[in-house]
């Protein structure tokens, strides 16, 4: 939803836990940075974190198509 800014923030939570599940360090971090933003800041700045956070996304999409899928059972023996 357009102009939303507790579906930004929902969106940004949901992205920050991801980025922690995977170790994704920056994009953890510039995910929490824009889900503390205040609604004002959001309105004029909301395009700057997204382009920062789309292109950390970007890179980390990169790395992990990258790696190869070790399977759990493989991973834990």
């Amino acid at each position: 939803k357009l102009n939303d800014p507790g579906a930004f923030r929902a969106h940004l939570h949901a992205l920050r836990s991801c980025a922690a599940n995977v170790g994704a360090s920056r994009l953890y971090e510039l995910s929490l940075a824009a889900r503390r933003v205040g609604d004002a800041e959001l309105a004029t700045a909301g395009r700057d974190h997204l382009r920062a956070i789309g292109e950390e996304f970007d890179r980390v999409k990169e790395i992990l198509s990258s790696r190869p899928i070790t399977p759990l059972r493989a991973a834990c023996a």
